[in-house]
């Protein structure tokens, strides 16, 4: 990883290392005056068994980062590299962890719990949900935590193939995930059960996902996706990665009724 810092108009510091070898920053947000980041290091994609390690950092400055807990580093070790999360009203914290490279509990996602006294102490069930969300982005409204990530409009991502040797099941996993066609989708999570719960689907297909969103007033975001052509909605994933046609930027304006 690199990093540059702003100074003023027109005025960078020059490009520096940063972070671990290998790391991955997947999400970082600010929360009670502190930033926050998950990040992972690991043989992701690869064949054989996948050992990812899952870190979560905080920052005083933004600049100095540190481990939340110097004693528990890895908030999960196994396939998951995506995580998205955010706390809720108590300080709790809520994550969905993709993952895409399966491990003991299989493959497609995990939703993790921690309470706000041990933050990096994440809770996860002993089974991984089938369906796998790409790029989790997840935010609050009022006591509900939401996540906006890619749909996999044909899964289940995990078909339960467990006679199938690991590393063969994987790859065929993803190559069905790949012919198969996606949507940038608005999610529930529900907090009791510890599942995802699918509200809605944004203006997209093919190639899409990647959200980001800015809060524009008590009840409304602002959000971003990219997508393949929306007239093509039943277009693979792989259609939307190598089509001449590309892919566009698109701006939705969400609201919540106020309860």
């Amino acid at each position: 990883l690199y990093r540059i810092e702003r100074n003023g108009l027109g005025n960078w510091t020059p490009l520096e290392i940063w972070g671990e070898k290998g790391e991955i920053v997947w999400d970082m947000k600010v929360r009670n005056g502190k930033a926050w980041c998950t990040s992972y290091i690991g043989n992701h994609y690869a064949a054989v068994t996948t050992k990812i390690d899952m870190h979560f950092k905080v920052s005083d400055d933004g600049l100095n980062w540190r481990h939340v807990d110097e004693s528990h580093k890895a908030v999960y070790q196994g396939g998951v590299s995506e995580a998205g999360f955010e706390f809720d009203e108590k300080n709790e914290l809520w994550a969905v962890l993709r993952n895409e490279d399966g491990d003991r509990t299989g493959f497609g996602s995990l939703v993790a719990h921690a309470s706000a006294e041990k933050p990096a102490h994440w809770e996860t069930p002993r089974w991984s949900s089938p369906w796998r969300y790409d790029s989790p982005k997840l935010f609050r409204h009022g006591l509900d935590i939401y996540m906006i990530a890619r749909r996999d409009v044909r899964g289940p991502f995990d078909r339960g193939w467990s006679w199938m040797p690991f590393g063969m099941r994987k790859i065929f996993y993803w190559v069905m995930y790949s012919l198969r066609p996606k949507r940038t989708a608005l999610y529930r999570i529900d907090k009791e059960k510890k599942k995802v719960l699918w509200v809605l689907d944004f203006p997209s297909a093919g190639d899409t996902a990647f959200p980001s969103l800015i809060k524009t007033g008590p009840h409304s975001w602002l959000v971003a996706n990219y997508t393949s052509p929306l007239r093509y909605p039943n277009r693979t994933w792989l259609w939307g990665q190598i089509s001449p046609q590309g892919t566009s930027i698109y701006l939705t304006e969400l609201k919540f009724e106020p309860k």
